[in-house]
């Protein structure tokens, strides 16, 4: 119980509800439910790192918050760490890992995993398009439109 009314307190400091808006606040509740592994209340802390709304930017913090957030299931931060480290060209990360990260953001039911994924797959060999259109169809079954679309391409380009 105690870790739920942190996340309130978090998520109401974070939107400024019947409250002034006050990220310090948010950063104290949302860190006491980190600690003990609560997946939301990680991915809030990355998202206020990353952004900026914890005095400056800090990527390096974002990323420790969302990998914790990842490894409690939370399908957002796995995708946002895969698109953290293609956004920073990092050569020492293998492609591998990068698509396991959607893929684990996939398995959790977040769409935009399964589309990030499926255009990694979109350009190759029909094996590789297969794929990538197996993605898209998930993306579209977890409400992302733009992956129903892509799907939909997929299928009257193979069609044609």
């Amino acid at each position: 119980a105690e870790l739920n009314s942190c996340n309130t307190l978090g998520v109401i400091y974070y939107n400024g509800y019947e409250v002034s808006r006050d990220y310090a606040e948010a950063i104290k509740y949302f860190s006491r439910s980190c600690m003990f592994e609560e997946g939301f209340a990680c991915n809030m802390l990355a998202e206020m790192y990353k952004k900026g709304f914890a005095d400056e930017k800090d990527i390096i913090k974002a990323m420790e918050f969302y990998k914790k957030a990842c490894d409690s299931n939370v399908g957002s931060a796995c995708s946002n760490i895969a698109l953290i480290l293609i956004q920073n060209n990092n050569s020492k990360v293998e492609n591998v890992e990068i698509n396991n990260l959607f893929q684990k953001a996939c398995s959790l039911n977040y769409g935009i995993g399964c589309l990030n994924l499926g255009y990694r797959y979109e350009i190759g060999n029909e094996d590789s398009i297969n794929k990538a259109k197996e993605l898209f169809k998930k993306a579209c079954e977890y409400g992302e439109t733009k992956g129903c679309n892509l799907f939909n391409e997929l299928n009257e380009n193979i069609s044609k």
